[in-house]
């Protein structure tokens, strides 16, 4: 059967619908897209775990898969009814200390307040105030309903990023053969090492993160501990609210450590970034895409980067890689001048 090729105008039309179309569905499947890609970065996360079963173990890759999954199902399970069971025992303690602390801002808040010759009475706003939530609450139709749907549809999304996390898991290995499957063969070689150039940045940042995260929770665990240690000593001397106040600002000011300082300087040191770069992303990340945002906007910034000098040197017909040629041509010469010469 003789087709009759498409005309440039129909490819370029049908190019852009499906450009269009692309957009409009990941915009309409964000909540999805969120979810595996949470699935996709925690299964790069332990695919080194993965293979490190696999070459200690007489586990093939794919069984090596299933157990680090599984241990990682119990540890989410296990990690969060730890701290509560921690959390329970202490609870008599923490309660005591905050109905104190209530009582105590209660009090505070009897206090008239002199604002321009008037008395004003916090703790009457404060009520006015959540009466008129509550009735507006009342008022929505639905409201009960939305919210037991919201909290359906996170579970989904959960569920959904447990599910995907298992399939990333055990056949993610098998992405980057498809990629470079997918290019001409005379491309194949130099997309295999852009692709690899790419792994290797991402690797570095998940590294990098869990590094910046195991220093995050000492500083904030040693600092809170410190904190309540003194108070409990009676080396502080602060009132229950007082003790909430510090606790607060101890969590502000650690914070604003990692997220100024310490991410910057290791993110930018670890993938040759800026300082300025990673903490102008970082504020771009939360504005624009939330936790998610902030997750993933410094490994791309760098992909970006990456693939920004790989077009750049193509552009100029240049080698994008040229360490690698020099390695090959070192590897040539040393060739030859290693091959036995005839005696004539």
């Amino acid at each position: 059967m003789n087709l009759k090729p498409w005309s440039r105008t129909t490819r370029i039309l049908i190019i852009i619908a499906a450009i269009i179309g692309l957009i409009w569905l990941i915009i309409a499947i964000n909540p999805l897209i969120q979810s595996l890609i949470i699935a996709a970065l925690l299964a790069y996360l332990l695919y080194p775990v993965a293979q490190w079963v696999t070459g200690h173990t007489r586990l093939n890759y794919v069984w090596a898969a299933r157990v680090v999954y599984g241990v990682c199902l119990l540890l989410l399970i296990g990690v969060p009814a730890l701290a509560s069971a921690i959390a329970f025992s202490q609870f008599d303690e923490l309660q005591a200390d905050f109905v104190a602390a209530m009582l105590q801002l209660r009090e505070w808040l009897t206090q008239p307040l002199e604002l321009y010759g008037r008395q004003l009475q916090p703790l009457s706003v404060i009520d006015n105030l959540i009466q008129s939530n509550l009735s507006s609450l009342g008022n929505a139709s639905g409201g009960a309903l939305t919210a037991l749907m919201g909290v359906t549809t996170n579970l989904l999304w959960g569920l959904t990023a447990l599910v995907s996390l298992y399939y990333f898991l055990v056949d993610g290995h098998r992405i980057k053969p498809w990629l470079v499957g997918l290019m001409p063969p005379e491309y194949q070689a130099e997309f295999h090492l852009l692709v690899d150039e790419i792994d290797e940045v991402w690797r570095v940042f998940l590294r990098a993160q869990l590094i910046i995260f195991a220093i995050f929770f000492a500083l904030l665990g040693s600092s809170m501990f410190a904190v309540v240690w003194f108070y409990r000593s009676q080396l502080l001397p602060l009132s229950p609210i007082g003790l909430i106040v510090l606790l607060v600002i101890v969590y502000a000011i650690v914070q604003n450590i990692d997220n100024v300082i310490v991410r910057p300087y290791f993110f930018g040191e670890s993938l040759k970034l800026h300082p300025g770069l990673v903490f102008v992303g970082l504020i771009a990340g939360v504005a624009f895409g939330g936790l998610l945002g902030v997750i993933i906007v410094i490994p791309l910034i760098a992909t970006a980067k990456v693939v920004g000098r790989y077009v750049h040197r193509r552009l100029l017909g240049q080698s994008p890689w040229p360490e690698v040629e020099q390695i090959k041509e070192e590897v040539q010469i040393e060739a030859i001048t290693s091959e036995p010469r005839s005696h004539l």
